[in-house]
């Protein structure tokens, strides 16, 4: 059996870090505030945060623009949803009570079984 772990998405923090590392190689116009971004990324995952940049870059060359611009991102945004919801959330949850559970069944019945 493998180690199941349970990993948060990253906090505004750790979104603006992923999305700094993203994009350092993307040609942004002056306007893109990668922190405003971050903001409004709430409970994407360094995942999503990928797609978010691909959407904007792909949004950029629909245009035939040389930069990508908070306007692309903005656009973004509106196509790229967080993988990780309210749902998925309470879904963990609910499985890191079910297995403590069994963890502490285990417990009991090795120690006094």
């Amino acid at each position: 059996m493998g180690l199941l772990f349970y990993v948060a998405p990253p906090d505004e923090t750790g979104r603006l870090a992923i999305l700094k590392i993203l994009v350092s190689h993307m040609p942004l116009s002056p306007d893109v505030d990668l922190t405003s971004i971050a903001k409004s990324a709430v409970n994407f995952t360094g995942a999503d945060l990928e797609s978010l940049c691909r959407e904007a870059g792909l949004s950029a060359i629909r245009r035939k623009s040389e930069t990508v611009s908070a306007a692309d991102f903005a656009q973004g945004l509106e196509h790229v949803k967080p993988g990780f919801s309210k749902e998925v959330e309470d879904w963990y949850a609910e499985l890191d009570k079910k297995l403590r559970s069994q963890v502490v069944k285990l417990q009991k019945q090795s120690l006094y079984g």
